[in-house]
């Protein structure tokens, strides 16, 4: 057992798909408070402003998963050429060139770790 709050997600998941789980545990956790006596009134400036929050928190969320799913992909630049500088009486190390496929994820005059995989 890792904690009650983990194990109590665990459960409503179980049950049923994330929007209802979300739904439900607010509900519990809310539902204490609840007296049916009492008369609530709620302003709508706060319901249109947590409504917009929503929605934000929504689209960003959408936007991080299409993101993800866009770099996902396998979209590692592939190497076009390598210019390395040949002078056999120079034995200083020279910078070697690398042209890579466009990208979004590199720049112009970056520096980018590469690795060098041969097969056997």
């Amino acid at each position: 057992m890792d904690s009650f709050w983990r194990d109590t997600w665990t459960s409503f998941k179980a049950v049923s798909g994330p929007i209802p789980t979300g739904a439900a545990f607010v509900l519990a956790v809310l539902g204490q408070l609840y007296v049916p006596a009492d008369i609530v009134h709620v302003s709508l400036i706060w319901l249109v402003v947590s409504g917009m929050l929503a929605l934000i928190v929504l689209l960003t969320a959408g936007n991080l998963v299409m993101d993800a799913r866009r770099y996902g992909r396998g979209r590692l630049p592939k190497a076009v050429h390598a210019f390395v500088p040949t002078s056999p009486n120079d034995r200083t190390a020279r910078p070697v060139t690398l042209v890579l496929e466009r990208s979004d994820l590199v720049g112009v005059n970056i520096f980018v770790p590469t690795y060098y995989a041969e097969r056997l």
